[in-house]
């Protein structure tokens, strides 16, 4: 008769394999597969080299849960009413996360963004089970590059928080000698 594994060994597996699983689900949805890309099935573009942040899978003990966010409409190309906000030479695309633990609520961010378009100290508007808050961009911590923001909650019932990430900044920037203003928007839509 086999034996019985220790009960930490068989929380970490049900985690990572959840885990797994959500990123699995939420790296299609954020490149476009089976109901993502947020309408039409066009989904993101995603530059050729480039993958999905997944979210983290460990830590947080057993009760942790992570989903990635899809954009709100297919994302375009940069100057687009929705662009992909992702820092040139990334690693990883910047796609909003979302992760609930017991201890500390409902966690939403993204990160990875370029700072050129999204610089530090614009507003990201985060509503999260219809309460708005808004939070400076800061740069992103290693691992990540670029910018980030981010925004903590409590957390309803898993399967009932929605979350919605809108960032619109205004940007100057000289090109020989030539001020150029843009406005760059993101917009990321998810439920955990």
């Amino acid at each position: 008769m086999p034996a019985r594994l220790p009960n930490s060994i068989k929380s970490w597996f049900i985690v990572g394999v959840t885990g797994a699983a959500l990123i699995t689900a939420g790296a299609a949805t954020a490149a476009g597969g089976p109901g993502g890309g947020g309408g039409g099935g066009g989904g993101a573009k995603v530059p050729v080299g480039v993958v999905a942040a997944p979210p983290a899978a460990t830590g947080g003990g057993a009760g942790a849960v992570n989903a990635l966010m899809s954009p709100t409409v297919p994302l375009t190309a940069v100057g687009g009413a929705n662009e992909d906000p992702t820092a040139p030479g990334s690693a990883t695309l910047a796609v909003g996360t979302l992760r609930v633990t017991p201890a500390r609520g409902l966690a939403a961010g993204i990160t990875n963004m370029d700072p050129a378009r999204y610089p530090v100290g614009c507003l990201a508007t985060f509503t999260i089970n219809g309460a708005v808050s808004s939070a400076a961009i800061t740069l992103a911590v290693a691992p990540a590059v670029g910018t980030s923001a981010g925004a903590h909650a409590p957390a309803a019932a898993l399967g009932t928080n929605h979350v919605a990430l809108d960032i619109t900044c205004a940007t100057c920037t000289t090109v020989k000698g030539v001020v150029v203003s843009g406005t760059h928007q993101t917009h990321w839509v998810g439920t955990i």
